[in-house]
């Protein structure tokens, strides 16, 4: 294609050039080749998780262009510190118009459903702002994986990431129309971090996450008095703009889901707690994707007139209010009194399981499964159940050397319990769910990281479990709901259930510990399946060798 432009999800047309592209000479060995000599890529520590980063200074000291007087060498020079504020973004050479339009596609028809803050029907190239386009494209270059491709995924989050740092100004007023688009770039950006799989991009997307939680809240009031005053003005309003109101409106909601899932995954990889508090049973959730989809103000009125079936919720929202449960058990194990901790885990693993109980239609419809929402809500369970940053620290996260006594200790006396036998039990689910995934299936979001949790309390038990963990003569779903709830609603076949439920011996865990690593190596698209894989089976080398 010679063109970026318009860009037709359905017949893929282009339309007018807009960016700019890199010089003719530099395409002359393939439609990614030429430009600065790609550095090479770093293989991942063992822990993706390890705050450990070494900040290295720059390569290149500051000199000031002010020579000082003789005499007057320790005066401070205005010059130099104005120079020192004078910091350009990066030149990047962006690949082929070719390689962007593909991107586009991928993210348009195998990525959306991952973040689903891009109102495809009119969804325009040539028309979007230049950071939320090249934050989509970063998303795909990751996806697609080629060393060229990381090359410009990696550049093009560091501009994006700069260029949205530079032009926010909290001061000055502006559109909701001009700010949305950032925020969209930035939480894509956000989701990039957290498959990427390389330590920094995760600590940096620790660190953006509170400033765009903040940027969508002030956007939706923003939104929300805007749409108010029209509303009053002239109540009226036509339905090209009611629908375009309309669908500013589900966008923001949606951001704020996808605000949710974030913080909900940034505190259970960081073991920190979660940036923003709020009450799971009252989220926001966005209305259902067919409707959110439609490409007319006609269907958009038709689909709005009629009842939508509560089976068509997006599970998108349904993610948000599991992470919001998970985002509030790191609350409650970062609470520095041990009963008061407890009190308010068992009272969220209450309220978990009365929402479970009452949602498992929704969670196990087809819609759900293509989001693995079910193995997000086992997930949930686990972290409810077990103390996954202590299991780490056992594990050797902080080195072998440093694993305390104390912990193992701890981990030992935990396994012995009938918590230890249920987070199990839910760990051979999350394996039974993962080895549902086909190779051409994108995870969502909390995939890989849930696998890797579970692979861990899995190896963890087969590890610390007393010989006779498994001669309880007691079935889970006669003790805990959640367990009658997903038999009742067939989510697995009857020889899946019984090896889930009744087959939890540590040798079954230890077999299943290491399938779960191997399958975690090959899962999908993003890096970090692969890096929490070298981790998980760096572990059971460890535990083998304990």
């Amino acid at each position: 294609m010679e063109d970026l432009g318009t860009y037709d999800l359905f017949n893929a047309c282009p339309g007018n050039p807009w960016l700019p592209l890199r010089p003719p000479d530099d395409q002359h060995s393939g439609h990614m080749s030429g430009g600065p000599q790609r550095p090479p890529i770093e293989i991942p520590q063992r822990w993706f998780n390890k705050r450990s980063v070494d900040l290295q200074p720059s390569s290149r000291p500051f000199t000031s262009q002010t020579t000082l007087m003789p005499g007057r060498e320790d005066e401070i020079s205005r010059d130099a510190l104005a120079g020192s504020l004078r910091k350009q973004l990066p030149d990047v050479t962006l690949p082929s118009t070719g390689f962007l339009n593909r991107c586009i596609r991928m993210f348009c028809t195998q990525l959306w459903h991952i973040i689903p803050i891009v109102h495809l029907p009119t969804f325009r190239p040539a028309q979007t702002n230049p950071l939320l386009l090249l934050s989509i494209c970063s998303l795909s270059a990751l996806a697609e994986g080629s060393p060229d491709a990381l090359y410009h995924a990696e550049r093009l989050l560091t501009a994006i990431n700069k260029a949205i740092l530079i032009s926010s100004q909290p001061s000055e007023v502006v559109s909701i129309e001009q700010t949305l688009p950032i925020l969209q770039a930035a939480a894509i950006g956000q989701t990039y971090a957290l498959l990427s799989g390389k330590t920094t991009d995760l600590m940096l997307s620790q660190l953006y996450h509170g400033p765009l939680g903040f940027g969508v809240l002030a956007s939706e009031k923003l939104m929300l008095h805007s749409r108010a005053t029209e509303l009053s003005m002239s109540p009226g309003l036509d339905p090209e703009q009611d629908w375009s109101k309309w669908i500013q409106l589900q966008t923001v909601i949606r951001l704020r889901n996808a605000i949710q899932i974030h913080n909900g995954e940034i505190s259970a990889i960081l073991h920190a707690p979660s940036t923003f508090r709020s009450d799971s049973l009252k989220l926001q959730t966005a209305a259902p994707d067919a409707l959110y989809l439609a490409k007319t103000p006609a269907e958009w009125t038709a689909a709005s007139s009629r009842n939508v079936p509560v089976s068509l919720l997006v599970p998108f929202s349904l993610c948000a209010v599991i992470e919001a449960f998970i985002a509030e058990a790191g609350q409650a194990r970062a609470t520095p009194f041990a009963e008061v901790s407890l009190q308010m885990t068992q009272a969220l693993l209450a309220m978990l399981c009365t929402w479970f109980d009452d949602s498992i239609q929704l969670l196990t419809a087809d819609s759900a499964n293509k989001l693995s929402v079910l193995m997000l809500c086992h997930s949930c369970f686990i972290h409810m159940l077990c103390d996954m940053d202590l299991f780490e620290r056992a594990c050797g996260r902080e080195g072998a050397q440093a694993a305390s006594t104390q912990d193992k200790q701890t981990v030992k006396e935990w396994a012995s319990t009938a918590d230890a036998r249920r987070a199990a039990s839910h760990a051979l689910c999350i394996q039974l769910l993962l080895e549902r995934f086909r190779l051409s299936d994108v995870p969502g979001m909390h995939v890989a990281r849930s696998s890797w949790h579970a692979g861990l309390l899995l190896a963890v038990y087969s590890s610390y479990a007393p010989v006779t963990a498994n001669a309880q003569s007691w079935k889970l779903e006669d003790t805990f709901s959640e367990f009658n709830s997903v038999r009742k609603a067939k989510c697995y076949t009857e020889q899946e259930w019984t090896s889930a439920t009744c087959d939890i011996t540590p040798e079954r865990c230890s077999a299943a510990s290491f399938a779960m690593a191997a399958v975690l190596r090959r899962l999908g698209p993003w890096h970090n399946a692969a890096t929490y894989a070298d981790t998980l089976g760096h572990v059971i080398d460890l535990l083998e060798r304990d």
